[in-house]
Protein backbone atom coordinates (compact mmCIF):
# COMPACT_ATOMS: atom_id res chain seq x y z
CA UNK A 1 0.00 0.00 0.00
CA UNK A 2 2.47 2.40 -0.94
CA UNK A 3 2.24 6.21 -2.03
CA UNK A 4 4.63 7.96 -3.96
CA UNK A 5 4.95 11.65 -4.29
CA UNK A 6 7.00 13.76 -6.84
CA UNK A 7 7.82 17.07 -6.59
CA UNK A 8 9.05 18.68 -9.88
CA UNK A 9 11.04 21.74 -11.61
CA UNK A 10 8.99 22.43 -14.84
CA UNK A 11 10.25 20.75 -17.50
CA UNK A 12 12.04 18.25 -15.80
CA UNK A 13 9.42 15.56 -16.91
CA UNK A 14 8.22 14.72 -13.27
CA UNK A 15 4.32 14.71 -14.24
CA UNK A 16 5.24 12.09 -17.09
CA UNK A 17 7.44 10.08 -14.36
CA UNK A 18 4.00 10.07 -12.18
CA UNK A 19 1.84 9.37 -14.61
CA UNK A 20 4.27 6.25 -16.16
CA UNK A 21 5.57 4.90 -12.99
CA UNK A 22 1.41 4.84 -11.65
CA UNK A 23 0.38 2.56 -15.05
CA UNK A 24 3.53 0.61 -14.36
CA UNK A 25 2.69 -0.21 -10.61
CA UNK A 26 -1.60 0.28 -11.30
CA UNK A 27 -1.83 2.44 -8.78
CA UNK A 28 -4.32 5.70 -8.98
CA UNK A 29 -2.33 9.09 -10.37
CA UNK A 30 -3.37 11.80 -8.89
CA UNK A 31 -2.08 15.56 -10.63
CA UNK A 32 -4.98 17.37 -12.27
CA UNK A 33 -7.75 15.88 -10.82
CA UNK A 34 -7.30 17.42 -7.24
CA UNK A 35 -8.24 20.46 -8.98
CA UNK A 36 -11.69 19.29 -9.48
CA UNK A 37 -11.67 18.05 -6.43
CA UNK A 38 -11.31 20.61 -4.31
CA UNK A 39 -13.37 22.84 -6.41
CA UNK A 40 -16.48 20.74 -5.68
CA UNK A 41 -15.20 21.02 -2.01
CA UNK A 42 -15.45 25.22 -2.49
CA UNK A 43 -18.55 25.51 -5.13
CA UNK A 44 -15.63 27.32 -7.46
CA UNK A 45 -15.30 26.33 -11.24
CA UNK A 46 -12.09 24.45 -11.68
CA UNK A 47 -10.47 27.59 -13.81
CA UNK A 48 -10.74 29.32 -10.35
CA UNK A 49 -8.88 26.91 -8.11
CA UNK A 50 -6.72 26.36 -10.77
CA UNK A 51 -5.50 30.03 -10.24
CA UNK A 52 -4.43 29.18 -6.82
CA UNK A 53 -2.96 25.68 -7.50
CA UNK A 54 0.97 25.45 -6.05
CA UNK A 55 1.05 29.50 -5.83
CA UNK A 56 0.52 31.53 -2.98
CA UNK A 57 1.49 35.29 -2.22
CA UNK A 58 4.42 36.32 -0.04
CA UNK A 59 4.52 36.78 3.53
CA UNK A 60 4.49 41.21 2.37
CA UNK A 61 2.02 40.94 0.60
CA UNK A 62 -0.39 38.51 2.91
CA UNK A 63 0.40 41.69 5.40
CA UNK A 64 -0.65 44.13 2.75
CA UNK A 65 -3.81 42.08 2.24
CA UNK A 66 -4.47 42.57 5.80
CA UNK A 67 -4.09 46.44 5.66
CA UNK A 68 -6.33 46.39 2.84
CA UNK A 69 -8.94 44.41 4.58
CA UNK A 70 -8.80 46.62 7.55
CA UNK A 71 -8.55 49.60 5.28
CA UNK A 72 -11.73 48.86 2.36
CA UNK A 73 -11.22 52.62 1.09
CA UNK A 74 -7.56 51.79 -0.21
CA UNK A 75 -8.85 48.29 -2.10
CA UNK A 76 -11.49 46.28 -1.03
CA UNK A 77 -9.61 42.85 -2.17
CA UNK A 78 -7.20 41.51 -4.52
CA UNK A 79 -6.86 38.68 -5.95
CA UNK A 80 -4.12 36.20 -7.94
CA UNK A 81 -4.56 35.67 -11.28
CA UNK A 82 -2.58 32.82 -12.75
CA UNK A 83 -1.86 34.58 -16.37
CA UNK A 84 -0.87 38.66 -15.39
CA UNK A 85 1.91 39.72 -16.22
CA UNK A 86 4.15 40.81 -12.70
CA UNK A 87 2.92 44.10 -11.43
CA UNK A 88 5.19 45.95 -8.31
CA UNK A 89 4.05 46.61 -5.12
CA UNK A 90 6.05 48.47 -2.54
CA UNK A 91 9.05 47.40 -4.97
CA UNK A 92 8.39 44.17 -5.13
CA UNK A 93 7.48 42.38 -8.18
CA UNK A 94 5.10 39.80 -8.03
CA UNK A 95 2.25 38.27 -10.41
CA UNK A 96 -0.75 39.56 -8.26
CA UNK A 97 -3.38 42.00 -9.18
CA UNK A 98 -4.65 45.03 -6.93
CA UNK A 99 -8.09 46.10 -8.09
CA UNK A 100 -11.62 47.64 -7.25
CA UNK A 101 -14.01 44.99 -8.13
CA UNK A 102 -16.77 45.79 -10.20
CA UNK A 103 -19.72 46.42 -8.25
CA UNK A 104 -21.84 43.38 -6.55
CA UNK A 105 -18.86 41.06 -8.07
CA UNK A 106 -18.59 38.07 -5.69
CA UNK A 107 -15.09 37.66 -3.76
CA UNK A 108 -12.45 35.52 -4.41
CA UNK A 109 -11.85 31.90 -3.03
CA UNK A 110 -9.67 31.63 0.31
CA UNK A 111 -6.56 30.97 -0.64
CA UNK A 112 -5.59 29.29 2.58
CA UNK A 113 -9.00 27.48 2.44
CA UNK A 114 -7.63 25.95 -1.05
CA UNK A 115 -5.23 25.08 0.73
CA UNK A 116 -6.80 23.13 3.67
CA UNK A 117 -8.80 21.57 0.82
CA UNK A 118 -5.84 20.41 -1.45
CA UNK A 119 -4.29 19.20 1.75
CA UNK A 120 -7.18 17.11 3.03
CA UNK A 121 -7.41 15.41 -0.29
CA UNK A 122 -3.82 14.70 -0.36
CA UNK A 123 -4.34 12.71 2.98
CA UNK A 124 -7.20 10.95 2.19
CA UNK A 125 -5.85 9.37 -1.25
CA UNK A 126 -3.07 8.85 0.84
CA UNK A 127 -4.92 6.49 3.66
CA UNK A 128 -6.05 4.73 0.49
CA UNK A 129 -2.81 3.69 -0.81
CA UNK A 130 -1.26 2.54 -4.01
CA UNK A 131 -1.24 6.09 -5.70
CA UNK A 132 1.37 8.91 -7.18
CA UNK A 133 0.35 12.04 -6.18
CA UNK A 134 2.28 14.93 -7.82
CA UNK A 135 3.25 18.07 -6.42
CA UNK A 136 1.04 20.24 -4.46
CA UNK A 137 3.52 20.38 -1.02
CA UNK A 138 2.91 16.45 -0.72
CA UNK A 139 5.84 15.59 0.43
CA UNK A 140 5.06 18.44 3.20
CA UNK A 141 1.40 16.90 3.97
CA UNK A 142 2.45 13.37 4.06
CA UNK A 143 5.62 14.17 5.79
CA UNK A 144 5.07 11.78 8.69
CA UNK A 145 3.62 9.27 7.23
CA UNK A 146 4.89 5.94 7.08
CA UNK A 147 5.11 3.81 3.79
CA UNK A 148 5.38 7.44 1.63
CA UNK A 149 8.06 7.49 -1.03
CA UNK A 150 8.95 11.13 -1.57
CA UNK A 151 10.67 12.14 -5.44
CA UNK A 152 11.84 15.05 -6.80
CA UNK A 153 12.63 15.36 -10.40
CA UNK A 154 15.12 17.75 -11.77
CA UNK A 155 17.21 18.86 -15.15
CA UNK A 156 19.48 21.64 -16.20
CA UNK A 157 17.84 24.73 -17.45
CA UNK A 158 18.60 24.12 -21.19
CA UNK A 159 17.32 20.09 -20.93
CA UNK A 160 14.31 21.73 -19.01
CA UNK A 161 13.66 24.34 -22.05
CA UNK A 162 13.59 22.10 -24.83
CA UNK A 163 10.50 20.15 -23.02
CA UNK A 164 8.70 22.85 -22.40
CA UNK A 165 9.06 24.54 -26.08
CA UNK A 166 7.95 20.74 -27.42
CA UNK A 167 4.98 21.19 -25.22
CA UNK A 168 4.27 24.67 -25.72
CA UNK A 169 5.28 25.19 -29.68
CA UNK A 170 3.76 28.55 -30.06
CA UNK A 171 6.27 30.52 -27.16
CA UNK A 172 9.92 31.74 -27.76
CA UNK A 173 12.69 30.85 -26.27
CA UNK A 174 12.66 33.66 -24.06
CA UNK A 175 8.99 32.99 -23.37
CA UNK A 176 9.73 28.81 -22.58
CA UNK A 177 12.22 30.12 -19.72
CA UNK A 178 10.14 32.96 -18.33
CA UNK A 179 7.23 30.37 -18.07
CA UNK A 180 9.27 27.61 -16.56
CA UNK A 181 11.17 30.01 -13.85
CA UNK A 182 7.68 31.44 -12.70
CA UNK A 183 6.49 28.24 -12.18
CA UNK A 184 9.68 27.08 -10.25
CA UNK A 185 8.89 30.16 -8.44
CA UNK A 186 5.48 29.69 -7.67
CA UNK A 187 6.08 26.19 -6.58
CA UNK A 188 9.01 27.48 -4.35
CA UNK A 189 7.09 29.86 -2.79
CA UNK A 190 4.24 27.96 -1.95
CA UNK A 191 6.49 25.38 0.13
CA UNK A 192 8.05 28.01 1.84
CA UNK A 193 4.61 30.64 3.24
CA UNK A 194 2.29 27.72 3.91
CA UNK A 195 4.98 25.20 5.16
CA UNK A 196 8.62 26.73 6.27
CA UNK A 197 10.01 24.72 4.23
CA UNK A 198 12.48 25.29 1.06
CA UNK A 199 11.50 23.53 -2.07
CA UNK A 200 14.95 22.44 -2.85
CA UNK A 201 15.97 20.67 0.43
CA UNK A 202 16.98 17.17 -0.36
CA UNK A 203 15.87 15.99 3.17
CA UNK A 204 12.50 16.41 2.24
CA UNK A 205 12.87 13.70 -0.61
CA UNK A 206 14.30 10.08 -0.50
CA UNK A 207 15.54 10.46 -3.75
CA UNK A 208 16.33 13.48 -5.54
CA UNK A 209 16.94 12.45 -9.56
CA UNK A 210 18.95 14.11 -12.19
CA UNK A 211 16.45 13.61 -15.41
CA UNK A 212 18.93 14.35 -18.08
CA UNK A 213 21.47 11.55 -16.76
CA UNK A 214 19.34 8.45 -17.03
CA UNK A 215 17.96 6.30 -19.25
CA UNK A 216 13.97 6.82 -19.06
CA UNK A 217 13.22 3.05 -19.44
CA UNK A 218 15.63 2.00 -17.17
CA UNK A 219 14.75 4.59 -14.54
CA UNK A 220 11.07 3.50 -14.55
CA UNK A 221 11.93 0.11 -13.91
CA UNK A 222 14.55 0.79 -11.02
CA UNK A 223 11.39 3.05 -9.57
CA UNK A 224 8.88 0.09 -10.03
CA UNK A 225 11.11 -2.58 -7.96
CA UNK A 226 11.79 -0.33 -5.35
CA UNK A 227 7.92 0.09 -4.42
Amino acid sequence: MAVITIAREMGSEGDKLGHDLAKALGYEFIDKEIIRQVAGKTGSAPEEVEQYDEKTDSWLLRFLSQIFVAHPDMASYYSTFAHVEPTYAYGVAEPYLFYEPPAGAAKPVDPNKIVKHFEEIIRDVAKKGNVVIIGRASQCVLKDMAGVIHLRTVAPLEWRLKNVQRDNPDLSSQDAEELMKRNDRWRERYLCVNYGAEWSDAMLYHMVISMDRWDYGKLLKMLSMLV
